[in-house]
């Protein structure tokens, strides 16, 4: 640590060392002498500072066990020791300390550190007790660097403002799970809950209103496929909606899954809004006696399925909208409306995909109803604050096909991390093979047109 201060840890390993020192010098006088007069009391006095000496050893390695939580384990405790050093290492070097007065001179005084793992030390926080004096700073603090192979996610402010937290995790980590067949994803599938969706397996989500935003070639589409693929496996009552303006890929899904609830003319994905509004009010009104003797529950606890009208490519849908009366517009917004502020309780949910999310597209107080928020890809700083908002921190990497950040607020309060799955299988066989399609509809695209061996441009 270069800085002419010191801080406790130094002077009592200084203390320490020194006490070692004067012990084994005295232990080797004690030697001396007895071989130069063989008086046995130079034994004893020896014997006496070598137990000294094994009681202070044994009572700091107990507190190094205890500080390190070796209860969890050596390679945990290990772990804990080197990533606490680091830490303190860098706020030291980078000035964040107090200077406090003592007898030995001004100590440097550091905040409290407290570092937890979880997942097998592929996760973990650091928690840094704020103070007064760093408040502003230990927002820009990028600890990154002093983590080894760790990266901080996301960093924040305790509920009552006295920690930072920061949240980090293993840089070496596969997030990105790969299916070699379609029977290994629906096995996997088997293990999330019947009103639950995986991204990867350190994020798993419950079914609710999404927002997915990327750019071409971002994953954006094949991410909305992968959650496709595991509601259609969720079993034969599952309801999805289908809309795509540009007659694309969701097209060809939703011709497969629900041929007679998919839609790609405006007038169409009108009618089809009004025919899910519809459902969700028959639905609302069945489950409204149950409602009134637990305000609080919801679909689940009527064993009622998910219903979810999936809106891809939105922005193109708005753009067209345009040219229509405002009579219709207002239609349509308020359709989009009664969804988003109902269809929780009962089980009827939009995903909206779309390559942009600004409000001149995706009214604001639409997109603030869709909990689930997911951008795709490296995107622009504009696309990051219309979706999650402003002065919110992006974690910084270069993101992969197929990898994002997303937020929920029960789960994710900040965008985390998350890397969609890789199908090496054909998507469109395994929608034929998981007993809720037509495999009589004849789509009139070419199945190795829209999507071959688990792959797509976007």
């Amino acid at each position: 640590m270069k800085s002419k201060h010191r801080t406790y840890r130094d002077v009592f390993s200084l203390v320490t060392i020194s006490l070692f020192i004067l012990c084994l010098s005295i232990q080797s006088i004690c030697i001396v002498l007895y071989t130069l007069f063989s008086i046995n009391l130079f034994i004893k006095i020896t014997m006496s500072i070598f137990l000294f000496e094994l009681s202070i050893t044994l009572g700091i390695s107990l507190l190094w066990f205890v500080k390190n939580e070796g209860t969890k384990g050596i390679k945990y405790a290990l772990k804990h020791f080197s990533l606490e050093y680091r830490v303190r290492r860098y706020l030291f070097d980078a000035g964040f300390y107090i200077l406090r007065e003592s007898i030995l001179g001004e100590i440097a005084e550091l905040p409290k550190i407290d570092i937890s793992f979880e997942n097998n030390l592929t996760f973990g926080k650091i928690k840094i007790n704020n103070n007064v004096k760093f408040d502003k700073k230990f927002e820009t603090l990028r600890l990154s660097s002093a983590l080894e192979r760790y990266v901080v996610e996301i960093q924040y402010l305790s509920l009552d403002q006295n920690w930072y937290i920061f949240e980090f995790y293993d840089s070496n980590l596969m997030r990105q799970r790969v299916f070699n067949s379609y029977v290994e994803f629906q096995n996997y599938n088997k293990k999330i809950g019947k009103y639950e969706l995986f991204i990867d397996d350190y994020s798993i989500l419950p079914i609710h209103h999404a927002l997915i935003v990327g750019q071409t070639g971002s994953g954006k589409t094949y991410a909305l496929f992968s959650l496709v693929l595991q509601l259609v496996n969720k079993g034969s009552t599952v309801s999805l909606y289908f809309a795509d303006t540009k007659g694309a890929g969701t097209k060809v899904i939703g011709k497969f899954i629900s041929p007679d609830k998919t839609a790609s003319e405006i007038e169409d994905i009108i009618q089809l809004l009004e025919k899910f509004c519809e459902c969700m009010e028959k639905t609302k009104q069945e489950i409204e006696l149950h409602l009134m003797n637990d305000i609080d529950s919801d679909y689940r606890d009527f064993n009622i399925s998910p219903n979810i009208f999936i809106f891809d490519e939105f922005a193109d849908f708005i753009l067209v909208l345009k040219a229509y009366d405002k009579k219709t517009r207002d239609h349509v917004q308020s359709l989009l409306s009664r969804i988003t502020l109902q269809g929780r309780q009962m089980g009827y949910f939009l995903w909206v995909s779309m390559q942009k999310s600004d409000s001149t597209l995706l009214p604001t107080f639409i997109r603030e109803n869709l909990p689930v928020k997911i951008v795709m890809g490296n995107a622009e700083n504009m696309t990051y604050v219309t979706t999650f908002g402003t002065g919110v921190d992006i974690p910084k990497r270069n993101y992969q096909l197929g990898q994002g950040v997303y937020t929920y607020p029960q789960i994710a309060a900040f965008p985390k991390i998350c890397s969609f799955s890789y199908f090496n299988f054909n998507i469109m066989e395994a929608i034929r093979n998981a007993g809720i399609v037509n495999t009589g509809v004849n789509t009139g695209v070419p199945e190795k047109e829209v999507i071959q061996n688990g792959t797509n441009k976007d």
